[in-house]
């Protein structure tokens, strides 16, 4: 995952149930919720299933500083742009 925004309102985005890994494609901008803030970027749970990381460099709309990780809480809800689904391993 990347691209993450806190705006909301910038795009909707796909919250439905249902989506499964055929249907996770690369460039689906989904709602996700921040499960941890890693050392290198995000851990996000997404769709009620799904589950991704985004690194650092791909958080914020301007070029990251020292300080992203204080833009980003546990639990936050954020938009965010699925750049890759790995169907063979189901990830």
């Amino acid at each position: 995952l990347a691209t993450v925004t806190t705006n909301a309102k910038a795009v909707p985005a796909v919250q439905a149930d249902g989506v499964t890994l055929a249907n996770l494609t690369p460039g689906m901008l989904v709602s996700a919720k921040v499960r941890a803030v890693l050392p290198d970027g995000l851990l996000l749970n997404f769709l009620n299933y799904f589950t991704g990381t985004v690194d650092w460099f791909h958080l914020l709309e301007e070029l990251p500083t020292r300080e992203w990780a204080k833009a980003f809480a546990e639990n936050q809800r954020v938009q965010a742009r699925v750049l890759y689904v790995d169907a063979k391993l189901k990830r």
